[in-house]
């Protein structure tokens, strides 16, 4: 009999079955060559993998083994998205738009989209009411709470692991040309700047010293640091195996938080503006990507090296700002939190209500419709 689990139907409801099958379709037409990872957003990964499609309808694999951590971020992603299916419904250019960033190939624009239906949900949890807009609208924000004074742009920190998928990807050519050189080896990379171009230029100059794999030692510049590994090493931030030659590369950032947290504060300061402009206070939303199964290491950084303290008490508009990251590890949830303000939190957004709000989907039950 076919059937279907309620959390796919909750996304089946809003973004429609058809375009859905289109999505996974168009997961199948990603060339390797191209896209050195091709899949790196669980919810990605997990849609394809566990449906089927008979007769025009999508229906659901019910008794198949599934990576944990795929499947809560699948399972958070419905639910939430479920709790905001009005709201993203009523505007057409938002649903499009954050369709498109939940089920990307990469772990970035899911989580982005992530970060805003999160904030939106919460606030309806608190009682307010929330629009959703879209990029398309012109100076809105994000998430504009309706009937106050506040509105929310969501921010997603770009660190190390946003940065390095870009960078991966787009230098698929040049990785793919050494590695092709070698057989039954493993390679660490060290990426120390994340600069596009320098990074490029270091693959392509790595690539000279594979003429003679056997006598390769490590390479070094301003940019990388490559030296050979054993096979199965824990620490890089991504892993490419290449089978039919038994190659591993592993790949890790290795710089300095300096460039983006310069980055981050001129992103708020942006939405500060931005909702100057709407004759409101901000509030920005910020996600920073897999630093709750890292103890928190760079939201604190930011507190303490990157002096967002009194950076946010400079800007008056700034209602609050709360900084967090959640992340799976064998299907149990890590969860980092903190926030600033500048005045009274009249709303009471905290650690404890967003952390029990998050817990709440994480473990809704899943039912075989």
């Amino acid at each position: 009999m076919n059937k279907r689990t309620n959390l796919h139907q909750n996304l089946i409801n809003i973004f429609g079955e058809s375009d859905l099958i289109k999505t996974i379709d168009d997961y199948q037409n990603i060339k390797a060559s191209s896209h050195i990872l091709p899949i790196s957003n669980p919810v990605a990964r997990f849609l394809p993998g566990t449906t089927y499609v008979k007769y025009g309808k999508l229906y659901a694999i019910t008794k198949l083994n599934v990576p944990n951590d795929d499947f809560m971020y699948f399972k958070l992603v419905s639910v939430v998205a479920k709790s905001l299916e009005h709201e993203i419904l009523d505007n057409t250019a938002y649903k499009d738009q954050v369709m498109k960033k939940l089920f990307h190939r990469q772990f970035g624009p899911m989580l982005s989209a992530l970060n805003e239906l999160l904030a939106a949900s919460y606030y309806k949890h608190l009682g307010l009411k929330v629009k959703l807009n879209s990029s398309l609208e012109s100076g809105a924000a994000d998430v504009d709470i309706i009937d106050t004074k506040f509105a929310t742009d969501a921010k997603l920190y770009p660190n190390d692991q946003i940065r390095l998928e870009a960078m991966v990807n787009e230098s698929a050519d040049q990785l793919l040309h050494f590695v092709r050189k070698l057989r039954d080896s493993s390679i660490l990379l060290f990426v120390r700047k994340p600069d596009k171009r320098l990074f490029h230029k270091a693959l392509e100059a790595l690539d000279k010293e594979f003429d003679d794999p056997e006598n390769f030692k490590s390479y070094e510049d301003e940019a990388l640091y490559a030296i050979p590994i054993f096979d199965d090493y824990r620490g890089g931030d991504y892993g490419i195996r290449i089978n039919e030659q038994n190659v591993n590369i592993f790949i890790q950032p290795n710089w300095a938080m300096d460039d983006s947290i310069e980055e981050m504060k001129k992103s708020i300061e942006k939405a500060d503006k931005q909702a100057v402009s709407l004759g409101k206070e901000a509030i920005p939303w910020v996600m920073v990507p897999g630093d709750a199964n890292k103890h928190g290491i760079q939201i604190q950084a930011m507190r303490f090296a990157g002096g967002f303290h009194p950076f946010i008490m400079d800007h008056k508009n700034i209602y609050v700002m709360p900084v967090y990251s959640l992340g799976f590890e064998n299907g149990k949830m890590n969860f980092v939190f903190d926030i600033y303000q500048t005045g009274s939190n009249t709303y009471n957004i905290n650690h404890v209500s967003f952390e029990a709000f998050i817990r709440e989907f994480v473990e809704a039950k899943v039912l075989v419709l």
